[in-house]
């Protein structure tokens, strides 16, 4: 069983996902009116590559707002997104901008059902110029996902994908939904999970 702490590192996980595809050149939401971002300071994900919080490009989530952050270089793209299991905390995950102008960027904030029932995992794709036709598709059915000036966002209860279709070919990514504590952990090795504001640092032992 995990305790709350465990639950909310888990939850916290967050996993850089580049998207294969090519041609396009820019990112419309770094296009749109910026914002300062400097709630997310506590973010260690994008103090690691010096994000720009000055100047942070909000988007909506149902959990409040999603940023697309650069580094003060401007040489790395992030998208973050709160985190609804440790609020006031956030996920985030950053690429080379380079790539994320060719190929995209999705940040998914990873949720236990051993802790919440009803969790939902979080999904935000930063989308290149160019993207377009940007589908949903879980539990049989695959529906058409507005964008926000180039961002999409998703919360998956269960297996999905998303797509999209760039320069005439359709690029899709895959997602497990949200897993079960322990009995996803202990497929492999023991993980240690790292320190949350709600505890220290704990261990999974499998079995």
């Amino acid at each position: 069983m995990f305790t709350g702490s465990m639950a909310a590192a888990v939850c916290a996980a967050a996993t850089a996902i580049v998207l294969t595809g090519s041609g396009a050149s820019a990112l419309p939401i770094l296009e749109t009116e910026s914002s300062d971002a400097s709630a997310l300071k506590s973010n260690p994900t994008l103090a690691a590559v010096d994000a720009n919080f000055r100047e942070g490009f909000p988007f909506s989530t149902p959990d409040g707002s999603g940023w697309v952050l650069t580094s003060r270089d401007e040489r790395t793209v992030c998208v973050s997104v709160p985190n609804r299991a440790d609020p006031g905390s956030s996920g985030a995950a950053c690429a080379p901008r380079a790539t994320v102008e060719r190929r995209g960027l999705t940040l998914e904030l990873v949720s236990d059902r051993e802790y919440d029932p009803r969790a939902k995992n979080r999904v935000a794709f930063v989308l290149p110029a160019g993207a377009s036709a940007v589908t949903l598709t879980t539990g049989g059915r695959t529906i058409a996902l507005q964008t926000q000036t180039g961002v999409a966002v998703a919360w998956l209860s269960g297996p999905g994908s998303i797509a999209f279709r760039l320069d005439g070919r359709v690029e899709q990514r895959s997602f497990e939904g949200p897993f079960d504590g322990a009995s996803y952990l202990c497929r492999g090795r023991p993980l240690v999970l790292p320190p949350t504001k709600l505890g220290p640092t704990s261990a999974v032992r499998c079995r």
